[in-house]
């Protein structure tokens, strides 16, 4: 769509075009005569697609909670009916099926005796505002209801601890579990600070060659629990797996679906992550044998705040983990997504870019300088199993 040159000075237009406000200029004869680049983005018109009418355009404003509007409420009508629009809001679905949220202004000028009519129509950008409104109101939900447990935990215990003052097995017992809150209080503080953070995208990332393969087995091997190690099967379709991430985000969304798969399936069940790649991508799976999800429950198992009934076991959180996750993925440049069956389990899967041949070259010769003995065979292997060192080989999984 092009804008009519003669309709704007040239200074006039390269002010209009560096407002942070969309500016939209129409005639009574429903044609566009300018659109700055803030509008484009706003409504989703590429500066390549032809002319449209605005009225074709206004078919895509609609009310903010996403109702179809009567013609007489539409923008357009409404200023060239010779009504002045004041901050009207409205939702503004885009040809992709995004939307953005606006508050418009407008009115229209008469020339030539009436005969012309040109309006002015002013967007201005609401969705970040009613995005922090959300988290605002989320958080305040959170805050007021999910902390309250542990605190409350905590009030009980060293009530407790004051009553057995001179038994130090009884206060021993209630700092322990006084303890225990307070771990389960910042990680749900930070889970809440980390989500703002990744609503807002103000995430800074490192990103860096590393080996797949290699990262998980070590932060496999850090897990304090037993039973935990015990579950945990990985599996390797490839020798050499080099993905570009940062390595604490990496491990912030292993853990998330970890924890998942383990609080929403027996705990006599096996966890297993599979590894694979394509030319450009990584892609981990975390699968459990839990009691699958129910179909109407995917699209939403991603949403800030998530729960669901299907834990024999899980603790008392703010259900963010799946949501920070998703985050951290797409901060990537990735993907996650889901597959359930009700009775079956559930997979969840991610995909990171692969870093670059010549860092995929500089990680592999790094990783033989620091494993110089390791077996050459396994560069022949393309299917092979890689249990943690610390799970029975008994209950070993085959790859595909």
């Amino acid at each position: 769509m092009e804008n009519k040159p003669a309709l704007l000075p040239k200074h006039a237009t390269l002010l209009l075009e560096n407002l942070q406000e969309g500016i939209i200029v129409f005639s009574s004869n429903d044609e566009i005569l300018y659109i700055n680049e803030t509008a484009r983005t706003l409504t989703g018109i590429g500066s390549s697609e032809s002319a449209c009418p605005f009225s074709c355009l206004g078919r895509n404003f609609r009310s903010p909670d996403g109702q179809m509007l009567s013609s007489e409420n539409c923008p357009c009508f409404r200023i060239l009916s010779g009504k002045r629009l004041r901050g009207a809001e409205y939702a503004i679905w885009r040809p992709d099926g995004s939307k953005s949220i606006v508050t418009c202004s407008g009115s229209a000028v008469a020339e030539d005796n009436e005969k012309n009519l040109f309006a002015v129509l002013c967007l201005s950008d609401l969705s970040k505002l009613r995005a922090l409104e959300k988290i605002n109101h989320d958080c305040t939900k959170m805050i007021s209801h999910d902390l309250r447990s542990p605190l409350a935990a905590i009030q009980c215990w060293a009530q407790l601890a004051e009553h057995h003052s001179g038994r130090p097995d009884k206060i021993a017992n209630c700092v322990s579990h006084i303890t225990n809150s307070v771990q389960k209080t910042n990680m749900m503080i930070q889970d809440l600070v980390d989500s703002v953070r990744l609503e807002l995208e103000n995430l800074n990332l490192e990103k860096q060659p590393i080996n797949i393969e290699s990262f998980l087995t070590n932060m496999l091997g850090q897990i304090d629990n037993e039973e935990h190690q015990r579950r945990i099967h990985l599996v390797s379709e490839h020798n050499t797996l080099i993905a570009s991430a940062d390595p604490h985000h990496l491990d912030r969304i292993m853990k998330s679906l970890l924890t998942n798969a383990l609080d929403y399936s027996d705990a006599s069940s096996i966890v297993t992550i599979t590894c694979g790649c394509s030319e450009e991508l990584i892609t981990i799976a975390v699968t459990d044998q839990g009691a699958g999800i129910p179909a109407t429950e995917i699209p939403n198992i991603f949403d800030r705040v998530y729960h669901t009934d299907a834990s024999p076991q899980r603790e008392e959180g703010l259900g963010m983990g799946l949501f920070i996750a998703k985050k951290l993925v797409e901060a990537h440049g990735g993907r996650i997504w889901a597959k359930s069956q009700e009775g079956s389990g559930s997979t969840f899967s991610f995909s990171l870019p692969a870093a670059d041949p010549a860092k995929r070259l500089a990680s592999r010769a790094s990783d033989n300088e620091r494993h110089p003995d390791r077996d050459q065979s396994d560069s022949q292997n393309n299917d092979r199993q890689c249990s943690h060192p610390n799970a029975p080989m008994a209950r070993a999984v085959t790859s595909k």
